[in-house]
Formats: C-alpha cells, sequence, structure tokens
C-alpha cells in the first residue's frame, strides 16, 4: 500500500508514521506459526534436559514463552530473523504492503538492514542484579545510538510491527515525535540520560497486529513499563537505500527491492545462505561502540 503525499509529510515532521491495518492478518499468521514451532521444539528440549518443568503447552501464543522465560530465559534468545532463518519471517520482510510503504518514503531501491530484532516482552522484573534481557524493558534511545557514526545522515526506517496486541500495560512502543530534529543524542552508553532528551513528552503508540510504526533512527523512543501475563511479540524491520551507510561494519544488508536491477532481489534461499555465511560461528555478535561504556 502506498503512503499519501500527507503521510510522507506527517512522517518526515514527526520521525515517524503509525498506519493501522497495514498488514493482513494472513500475513503475520505464518510468522506466529513459525515462532510456535521454534518455541514448542525448544520448550521440549530443555525439559528434556531438566531446565523446565513445565511445558505450558496448552497456553496461548501470547502468554507461553513468558512463562517459559520465567522459568528458564534462555528459551527467549536468539530469535532474530538472522537466527532463526524461518520461511515466513523472510516473506514478512519482502511483504509487497511493506515494501510499497517504504518505497513511499524511500524511494524503489530498498535494504533491509543486517540490524533485526524480534522481542517477545516479558512482565518487567528487577534488574538491579542481573544483566539486560532480550525481553526487559528498553530504555528510551535512537537507533543511531547503537552503530557506528556513518549512519546519521541515512534515512534508515524501522518497520515495527507487532504480532500481538501492545499497549500501555504490556509494555507498547512509545516516542518523542520531533526528536529525530535534533540530531544523535549521547547514550550512556544504550539509553540517552535526562539531561541529553530532546523537548517533548513521550507519546505511548498502542496498537493491534497488523499495524505498522515506521520511525526514524533519529527518532527517541522507547518501551513502556510491562505489568501485564501477555507477552508483546514485536519486530523490528530495518530497511534504507542501499546506497548509502548501514552504520554496520560486521555484516551486510539484503535487497529486498529493486526496479532498476531486479535481479538482485534475494531469494529465500540466498538470504540464508547470505546469513549461514556471515554467522560462521555462535559466538555472541560482535559490538559496534559508539559510547564508551558507564564506569
Amino acid at each position: 500500500m502506498s503512503l499519501s503525499a500527507a503521510q510522507v509529510d506527517r512522517f518526515h515532521d514527526e520521525g515517524y508514521l503509525q498506519i493501522d491495518g497495514l498488514l493482513r492478518q494472513e500475513d503475520l499468521n505464518p510468522v506466529i506459526y513459525e515462532f510456535e514451532m521454534i518455541i514448542d521444539r525448544r520448550a521440549r528440549q530443555m525439559y528434556a534436559d531438566g531446565h523446565l518443568t513445565q511445558l505450558h503447552e496448552r497456553e496461548p501464543f501470547e502468554r507461553r514463552i513468558g512463562l517459559l522465560a520465567a522459568e528458564h530465559h534462555p528459551i527467549a534468545r536468539d530469535l532474530g530473523p538472522n537466527r532463526v532463518l524461518g520461511c515466513a519471517m523472510f516473506n514478512l520482510m519482502c511483504n509487497p504492503r511493506l515494501l510499497d510503504a517504504l518505497d513511499s518514503i524511500l524511494g524503489p531501491e530498498i535494504l533491509a538492514h543486517p540490524t533485526q530484532v524480534v522481542r517477545p516482552r516479558i512482565r518487567d522484573r528487577d534488574l538491579s542484579a542481573d544483566r539486560r534481557r532480550t525481553t526487559d524493558r528498553t530504555p528510551i534511545h535512537q537507533d543511531a545510538g547503537v552503530l557506528r557514526p556513518d549512519v546519521d545522515e541515512t534515512l534508515l526506517i524501522t518497520a515495527w510491527i507487532p504480532l500481538t496486541r501492545a499497549d500501555e500495560e504490556n509494555g507498547c512502543l512509545a516516542v518523542i515525535p520531533g526528536s529525530h530534529r535534533y540530531g544523535v543524542r549521547r547514550h550512556d552508553p544504550h539509553s540517552i540520560p535526562d539531561e541529553e532528551l530532546p523537548p517533548g513528552d513521550l507519546r505511548p503508540l498502542p496498537v493491534d497486529p497488523g499495524s505498522v510504526i515506521f520511525f526514524t533512527h533519529l527518532v527517541c523512543h522507547c518501551g513502556l513499563p510491562h505489568q501485564s501475563d501477555r507477552v508483546r511479540w514485536s519486530i523490528d524491520l530495518r530497511y534504507q537505500d542501499p546506497a548509502q551507510p548501514t552504520g554496520n561494519p560486521v555484516f551486510e544488508g539484503s535487497i529486498v527491492r529493486s526496479r532498476s536491477n531486479p535481479q538482485s532481489e534475494l531469494t529465500y534461499p540466498q538470504w540464508v545462505s547470505q546469513w549461514k555465511r556471515q554467522l560462521v560461528h555462535d559466538n555472541p555478535w560482535p559490538p559496534i561502540p559508539r559510547w564508551p561504556e558507564a564506569k
């Protein structure tokens, strides 16, 4: 679905744009099923290894991983598209309705950025004695803040896609409208200190599955507190013009649309091969340092 001129203007003015109903449930169902199968396989293996005492197999998608992760958190790790390499996730990344909307802003040459995230956000916990987990609340930050400075002038767009209802009870996304106009703020090292925040109030963005929130890598955003048993499943897919820097010196992106050279658009087998070539071991991804670690 192409965007109207008014929608494109609103995106550039506020730094974000929420489009309700951009995706259909039939676009999301294969992805949900793919994750259900992944979580079920992991749960059965962890149960056999003695890490879990229950499988919670009768629980719905929006609750099961929260119950499993409460007992053994590693079940929620490494769910990103580049780790799972699922066909349904690839099809979502290349969804024509999604790319048509992005085409209205980026133009007809579109690269899927290598930094993609799947986040099953669960109820908040005490963070004082433990390192951050992927299921924890994301503090206020800019996506540019975790990439190299050469990306600052790139128009890098996150497509934030909920697989389940996201609201103020279970930690929906919140943004500071217009904050992209103030450039990259200092991070400390993964969040923006209060004194560095640009003017403006956080705006919660509750959404249902099928909605997509587009925002630039310079918009200040975060997840709200999560006080619910409903897991907030969301996917961050990022896109840009392939001619511009990605800010990621470690991994390359994937061409998902090219009007000038359609043969360069990756197929699913090519995408899998690309990532298997890049992820040659199971060690953590190398860091992309931009800010000194807080003392």
